[in-house]
């Protein structure tokens, strides 16, 4: 089954509508954590964006793009239907619908189909009678009726798949740009730190963009101190033009960049 990973509050959104409809879609239907960033309701009608098989990878190219998941549908059923997607996606003002189905299992089965039935049976034959009178022959006709049951099987197919929708919105000119998560064990150890946010996308022209932070770096220190989220938030808050000090770890090389927030961003 499709799972999407989840990332820690700076690449959160927030949620301004609930889901109201009959549909499977709407049904299993979980908005995404409110965050530090927002997403902005489409006021165009949504688009239905190809899958890539991935939604994680999908999700991480439309961060990029500078859309935000705002939430998701995931749920085992037999068909997959976009259209009822595009439907749900409208009511919750997404601006991109991506729908994808995973792991189809086949059962096939007979449903016994049971009739009445009738048979006849005709017999025919000749009879003879003697006495002291003489002798009398002649033929005769005797028809039976039996009455009874026939089952026969009728085979039928279900298929069932894991069907998954992910709905976007466009994320407000706010915040560092950067779609990230926490350390993993192996990080830790690698770091010798717990303290640390593995970069996994970065939005096209934001702050972080602009100070060729990439994807796979490690934000591991904001204005020289160890890593912390409000910290790091709290860096990305300040007045356009002012710079923040960020350290990173890439590909076990540490550096030091300037994340500067450009006019007309914050």
């Amino acid at each position: 089954m499709y799972k999407i990973a989840p990332a820690i509050a700076v690449a959160c959104v927030s949620v301004w509508a609930s889901p109201a409809a009959a549909d499977d879609y709407a049904k299993f239907y979980q908005a995404a954590p409110v965050g530090s960033v927002a997403l902005l309701p489409s006021t165009t009608p949504p688009e239905l964006l190809p899958s890539t098989g991935d939604l994680n990878a999908d999700r991480l190219r439309l961060w990029q793009q500078g859309y935000g998941m705002v939430g998701a549908s995931s749920f085992n059923g037999t068909v997959r239907d976009p259209a009822k997607a595009l439907k749900f996606a409208r009511q919750i003002r997404a601006r991109y619908v991506i729908v994808a189905s995973g792991d189809v299992a086949e059962t096939r089965a007979e449903v016994p189909f049971t009739m009445p039935t009738v048979t006849q049976s005709t017999t025919n034959g000749n009879v003879e009678m003697h006495g002291p009178g003489g002798q009398v022959g002649g033929t005769f006709g005797a028809r039976t009726t039996t009455t009874g049951t026939q089952t026969t099987g009728i085979p039928f197919t279900v298929r069932r798949a894991d069907q998954v929708a992910a709905f976007f919105c466009a994320v407000e000119r706010k915040g560092s740009g950067v779609f990230g998560r926490a350390l993993d064990d192996a990080e830790r150890v690698t770091l010798g730190t717990n303290r640390g946010l593995k970069v996994l996308s970065v939005r096209d022209g934001s702050p972080a963009y602009e100070a060729d932070i990439v994807p796979g770096d490690v934000i591991t220190t904001v204005n020289g101190q160890p890593f912390a989220l409000d910290a790091w938030n709290a860096a990305m808050r300040r007045p356009p033009g002012e710079a923040a000090s960020i350290g990173i770890s890439r590909s076990g090389a540490i550096r030091t960049v300037s994340v500067k927030i450009p006019a007309g961003w914050n």
